[in-house]
């Protein structure tokens, strides 16, 4: 386009400005300080000054056909949309909604996240449906998945992944070296649970801990803080079904 008349002052005589048309109300110009417009038909259409660029309720236009664009769906909400269909919009309160335009849809499957942390997913369906999938580089090793009524969570365990298996191993005495207790958290002072102390069940069942004991970190601001020890305690589960087979086992030769 050409420029017609540039650098000309405005017709209010507020400031210097290029004027894309003949009766110069399609410009770029700064008639506020320390801001420039860019009019269309004598609208602000785009505003950047010192603090903030203003599109002005109109969208942010990403390709050339203009369906991926940044748009003000409703007041104080942000949709995001590629080629023409909505992809996830933010709303006043901050909450990002995937696939849905309100907060805890429940018209069709969505993720809703929100400031404080929570994540929202529903299914549109009660049949067996996957939330998550976990892979590596050894492939796909768990899952979270909702069933009609519950949701599993879920770790590879298929004969195909596993090498070296055994049947013969002794559980009852791995057990009885373990030490259960009673304690309270000290975050939670009031609240008595059972459980182990992660580096007294390592000892005997290594692969239901993860972390180092006494191990620190650097958080971001910089002081020291501890970085805990984890149990997984559905790595119990074999120990337990097979002390009560061999325990079944000696009643049974007991009895006869």
């Amino acid at each position: 386009m050409a420029i017609t008349r540039a650098f000309k002052r405005s017709q209010g005589g507020a400031g210097d400005g290029i004027f894309l048309d003949a009766d110069l109300d399609t410009s770029i110009i700064a008639d506020t300080d320390d801001q420039i417009d860019f009019k269309i038909a004598g609208t602000d259409k785009f505003t950047i000054s010192a603090s903030q660029v203003d599109c002005h309720g109109s969208d942010l236009i990403l390709d050339a056909d203009g369906d991926s664009k940044i748009t003000e769906a409703a007041d104080d909400t942000i949709a995001f949309n590629v080629a023409g269909t909505e992809v996830f919009r933010i709303l006043s309160g901050h909450k990002i909604c995937f696939d849905s335009t309100t907060a805890e849809s429940t018209s069709a499957d969505n993720l809703q996240i929100d400031p404080e942390g929570h994540m929202y997913f529903y299914q549109n369906t009660d049949a067996l449906q996957g939330i998550l999938d976990f892979r590596n580089t050894n492939g796909y090793i768990g899952s979270i998945r909702t069933t009609g009524s519950a949701v599993q969570f879920n770790t590879s365990s298929d004969y195909r992944m596993k090498d070296n298996v055994n049947y013969t191993w002794s559980a009852t005495d791995t057990l009885k070296s373990l030490k259960p207790c009673s304690f309270t958290f000290k975050g939670d002072a009031s609240t008595t649970v059972h459980g182990f102390i992660a580096h007294e069940l390592e000892e005997h069942i290594p692969h239901a801990v993860s972390g180092v004991k006494d191990a620190t970190k650097t958080d971001g601001d910089g002081s020291t803080i501890i970085d805990p020890q984890s149990v997984d305690l559905s790595k119990l589960v074999p120990y337990l079904v097979k002390t009560i087979q061999e325990l079944e086992a000696r009643i049974t030769a007991l009895e006869s």
